[in-house]
């Protein structure tokens, strides 16, 4: 192969310093910032996404945004023009710009989600300018059990 430059960008972050908000104050949700375009300098939001029992996003659409969601641990419903599917743990969705979605939790356990958006700078402005949250012992643990398997 003909060389290349090849460029890495290694952030770490340990767990008790993520950025964590509710974009509302009564969301049942909560986004945990794991690298956007102001923190890592890359055109991306990537967000792990925290339902609580009964959490959901509101029904909403990106004009020109792409996104993915990947089901790390739980179970929950997405709803994509009009569209109902069931995701659980392995399983993902590709939202494609402009398509009206809400995503759920219905169990009764959390749901965790790895939430990747190109471009990102809307949707982590959008976050950030939420309400300030903070990760609880079984979020930390999640997170912990994704760094022993480099998901993170």
């Amino acid at each position: 192969l003909p060389p290349h430059d090849v460029s890495c960008n290694i952030n770490t972050t340990e767990t008790h310093n993520y950025e964590v908000f509710r974009i509302s104050p009564t969301d049942k949700n909560k986004l945990v910032i794991l690298c956007d375009p102001k923190t890592a300098n890359v055109s991306f939001t990537c967000c792990l996404e925290i339902f609580e029992p009964g959490g959901k996003t509101p029904v909403h659409q990106h004009s020109s945004a792409e996104e993915i969601f990947f089901v790390l641990r739980g179970e929950g419903t997405a709803i994509c023009e009009e569209n109902l599917t069931s995701l659980q743990a392995g399983e993902s969705i590709l939202i494609s710009p402009g398509s009206t979605h809400a995503l759920s939790n219905v169990s009764a356990h959390r749901l965790y989600m790895l939430c990747i958006m190109t471009p990102g700078d809307d949707f982590a402005n959008l976050i950030r300018n939420g309400v300030v949250d903070f990760l609880d012992e079984t979020d930390r643990l999640m997170l912990r059990q994704l760094e022993l398997y480099n998901l993170q």
